[in-house]
């Protein structure tokens, strides 16, 4: 499970977004992006895998500035996981 503590938001603000990577978001990445979690893309949301959205479903409820179209790609991303646990 994902219980690592962010970073503080002047060591994410000095990475920026280039930690996130091409690949599948993780929790790790969600952890390490902070308040900037805010930032991202609505393609890289929707690349959640289930077990990285169930690991980190408690940081990504907290976020309070989501735009609409990052909160429908999260709750797609659950719709999902709760398919794969029928």
């Amino acid at each position: 499970m994902c219980n690592k503590k962010p970073k503080t938001k002047s060591s994410v603000n000095n990475r920026g977004m280039h930690g996130v990577g091409s690949g599948a978001l993780t929790c790790d990445q969600i952890s390490q992006l902070g308040h900037s979690v805010s930032q991202l893309e609505v393609s890289k949301l929707q690349t959640l895998t289930a077990a990285e959205f169930i690991n980190c479903a408690y940081q990504l409820g907290r976020v309070a500035n989501f735009t609409a179209e990052q909160w429908k790609a999260v709750a797609d991303v659950a719709k999902n996981v709760h398919i794969v646990l029928l």
